[in-house]
């Protein structure tokens, strides 16, 4: 394999790991904006 492939590849999925937890945490502070306050504890 081609190493700028497989760095291109690394990369990518970097950025696509980094995206997921950006996103998961805005979905999990939304979440827990509205939950009550018994749900916080």
């Amino acid at each position: 394999m081609d190493w700028l492939l497989i760095a291109l590849i690394v990369a990518g999925l970097s950025v696509f790991g980094i995206v997921s937890s950006i996103d998961n945490a805005i979905i999990n502070a939304d979440v827990l904006a509205t939950m009550g306050e018994k749900a916080h504890r």
